[in-house]
């Protein structure tokens, strides 16, 4: 694979995690059709635990990838909710 080019647009000029994103709403909206609030909670916690680990870990490896650049996209681009302003 070609690492040397960042992609900054599309979802990714957005928010820097899409993919996350996308699967925590299904699983709210899973949540909202199941009408569990214990199904809420846990899928909650999971999440919050889960990406808590799992993004900063991802990011630390991108710095050490792409190093500046990837630095300056974590500056203008949200890690987890999106910034629709930015889409390109």
């Amino acid at each position: 694979k070609d690492k040397s080019h960042l992609i900054c647009e599309g979802p990714y000029s957005v928010i820097r995690h899409p993919l996350y994103f996308g699967t925590v709403l299904i699983g709210f909206s899973t949540a909202f059709f199941v009408e569990s609030a214990i199904y809420t909670v846990a899928l909650t916690v999971t999440a919050f635990f889960y990406l808590g680990i799992t993004l900063p870990k991802e990011e630390q490896t991108l710095v050490t990838i792409y190093g500046d650049s990837y630095c300056d996209y974590m500056k203008r681009v949200p890690r987890f909710w999106p910034n629709w302003k930015n889409f390109q």
